[in-house]
């Protein structure tokens, strides 16, 4: 009986830090997408699909351990709270360190780098375990890498990094140290 009390608190610690990165990954995503947007509804829709699921989860185990309605109600509102706690985080980081490219890129690298662990962690021992659907599974797997490969190389065809201005000034083309103009004073 005290496992099952205890199998939902594992659960939500777990999709609690699954949620709030998945706020931060919202909150950059939106900051990348600058005012257009459109870039960040595909993090946005990822979430909102599959958020009910995470917590029918926590609930379903809250309900077999024993809790009360109120208990679980409490701990769904929580649980909901999470990922504008995460968006929060990413904007008090924004602050802290700066808004601009740097920041939002490597908040970018960071959720990337995060459902990219979690998505091995959930599909590669599924394809271990499901042999009937492995074929099915490996075809999905596939055309998602494809899809996201042909995105990145479409989304980076608009942007040109060899000219970058800073603050006025324009880098492009200079040497190193001799930038045309005196830095002191």
């Amino acid at each position: 009986a005290s496992t099952h009390r205890l199998q939902w608190v594992g659960a939500l610690i777990g999709l609690t830090v699954h949620t709030l990165l998945a706020g931060i990954a919202l909150g950059a995503a939106v900051s990348a997408a600058g005012p257009d947007g459109w870039p960040a509804f595909g993090v946005f829709l990822g979430i909102v699909l599959h958020k009910p699921f995470d917590s029918f989860t926590i609930i379903a185990l809250m309900r077999h351990g024993g809790n009360s309605a109120v208990s679980r109600h409490l701990v769904n509102l929580g649980f909901a709270l999470v990922i504008p706690l995460g968006v929060g985080l990413f904007l008090a980081g924004s602050e802290i360190f700066g808004e601009g490219e740097g920041f939002t890129s490597l908040a970018l690298a960071f959720s990337a780098g995060v459902f990219i662990c979690i998505a091995a962690s959930d599909l590669l021992p599924e394809l271990q375990f499901h042999r009937h659907d492995r074929f099915s599974m490996t075809a999905m797997l596939i055309l998602g890498l494809v899809i996201a490969w042909v995105s990145g190389i479409a989304e980076s065809s608009g942007h040109h990094h060899g000219h970058h201005g800073h603050g006025g000034h324009d880098h492009h083309g200079h040497e190193s140290g001799d930038h045309g103009h005196d830095h002191h004073g």
